[in-house]
């Protein structure tokens, strides 16, 4: 940084700062945005159907190979619109979560719930060991 730039922001009063970047949002397309339609029409026919069974879906049928996270930030936007466009009401509670995907791995239980001893090596587990346990491997170790 040139000392000229330090003295301009040491001289002027406290509350300024530099100038802001200009804003390139909507200046590229969304990658998701040829799927719209296709996105649009599988929520119509059923509003709540969730974004992990809509990717997989566009990739299985439409060659769509990009993340699921624009999928799911796409269907948690266009989800309400359609509702409103539709006139239908669907519960909150019906509506609230659709837009997470869960997956768990964990150990395998036949019949009876059982937990393990020990978690796996750098692993957290969490949960009930009387309904279900899932581990995630972000979770900080409990001591």
């Amino acid at each position: 940084m040139d000392w000229r730039t330090v003295k301009k922001y040491l001289t002027e009063p406290a509350g300024a700062t530099p100038p802001a970047a200009p804003s390139h949002k909507g200046s590229q397309p969304q990658v998701i945005t040829p799927y719209t339609q296709v996105i649009d029409a599988m929520l119509r026919a059923d509003l709540t159907m969730k974004a992990s069974v809509v990717y997989e879906r566009l990739v299985a049928e439409h060659g769509y190979d990009r993340s699921y996270q624009r999928v799911k930030l796409y269907v948690a936007q266009a989800r309400p619109r359609l509702a409103a466009e539709a006139g239908t009401e669907v519960a909150t509670e019906r509506m609230r979560g659709l837009h997470r995907r869960f997956e768990t791995t964990g150990p395998s239980t036949s019949g009876a719930a059982s937990c393990p001893s020990t978690p796996p090596p750098s692993a957290c587990w969490t949960g009930s060991c009387t309904t279900a346990s899932s581990w995630s491997p972000r979770a900080s170790p409990s001591a």
